[in-house]
């Protein structure tokens, strides 16, 4: 993704109405990455993608390692 990522704590997850430990919350995003260009932001929570829940940084990390380089994929 090209992308930075953390935990969603207690805090973040308040503030974004999210649920605790659910999700990655973007700290960076990289120039020039697929992130930047799919218009992702530092602060944003990452909560599903390719329709796959993210429980958190790790999960996140296996399901871009699974996807084909040069397509496009939902992101919520």
């Amino acid at each position: 993704l090209g992308t930075a990522i953390s935990p969603v704590d207690a805090a973040t997850a308040q503030r974004f109405k999210v649920p605790v430990n659910e999700g990655a919350i973007v700290r960076e995003v990289r120039p020039n990455s697929p992130a930047e260009k799919a218009g992702v932001e530092p602060g944003d929570v990452i909560l599903t993608l390719n329709g796959e829940k993210v429980r958190d940084p790790a999960t996140l990390q296996g399901i871009v390692e699974q996807l084909e380089l040069g397509k496009n994929y939902p992101l919520e």
